[in-house]
């Protein structure tokens, strides 16, 4: 098996095992059920405008089966995206929700690392809020370019989903490991390379809560429980991966 595919399958045990831990902890469900509140909100109010407006906009041929097709492929979208969306404007509207969560999962599974993170110098809340904005910038980007692949007859609709998937992943990921990286005081280009550097476990973990998404309130539980969650990635896969890789003399150090 390869490196990729074993980071990818590493990312996605975390999830499961992380998820587990946060739902049996009652400590954590009363943490995180704030987040839940606020990611609900918000994922009602964008799912039932950007679906008004895709009913909308693709209301112009229904009886044909291409713009049937494209209406439903849309609003499967919406269905999936309104989650992480509002996930992203929670935090940079209300950060430290975020930042407790993580902390408290961290704090409950893994100490010395809620300790270490605690000492350090972290990101001030504007330039985080500066970081996270600027990624969801981008992510509305690609949604865009894929609204504009979805016109293609056939292949649209059969690229579109999956390539939706995979972006929401890579997105929702990295926003779960965002209060660790501002914690930890990474600035963007620091951020961005630790990302990379994780790329195939930060999508296998997003992935993990990504498929829950389209289901109605039960995605808004997951990507609440993706917070808590993201405690044992740390603590499990990633800061000590990083430990070993600062300690090979032949590896490039990754920041942390």
């Amino acid at each position: 098996m390869t490196a990729t595919a074993t980071h990818f399958l590493d990312g996605l045990s975390a999830a499961l095992r992380g998820a587990r831990m946060a739902w049996q902890s009652k400590a954590m469900r009363r943490t995180y059920l704030q987040l839940v509140l606020a990611i609900l909100g918000g994922t009602l109010l964008l799912q039932g405008g950007l679906g008004l407006l895709v009913w909308r906009f693709t209301d112009i041929e229904p009886s044909r089966f291409w713009w049937t097709l494209l209406r439903w492929t849309l609003l499967f979208v919406v269905l999936v995206a309104s989650p992480a969306i509002s996930f992203v404007v929670i935090r940079l509207g209300v950060p430290l929700l975020s930042e407790r969560v993580l902390l408290a999962a961290l704090k409950e599974r893994h100490p010395n690392l809620h300790a270490e993170l605690l000492e350090r110098e972290g990101l001030s809340t504007w330039r985080s809020l500066r970081i996270s904005l600027g990624r969801l910038i981008r992510y509305v980007l690609c949604l865009a370019g894929l609204l504009v692949l979805s016109f293609v007859p056939l292949v649209g609709a059969l690229v579109v989903v999956p390539l939706k998937l995979l972006l929401t992943a890579w997105v929702l990921g990295s926003e779960l490991l965002d209060p660790y990286m501002s914690l930890s005081g990474m600035n963007g280009s620091h951020q961005r390379q630790w990302l990379h550097e994780h790329r195939a476990t930060v999508v296998g973990f997003g992935l993990t809560f990504s498929l829950f998404l389209a289901v109605p309130l039960v995605g808004i539980f997951s990507v609440a429980l993706g917070q808590s969650a993201a405690a044992v990635l740390l603590g499990e896969v990633l800061v000590p991966r990083d430990e070993r890789l600062e300690s090979e003399p032949s590896s490039s150090p990754v920041t942390a």
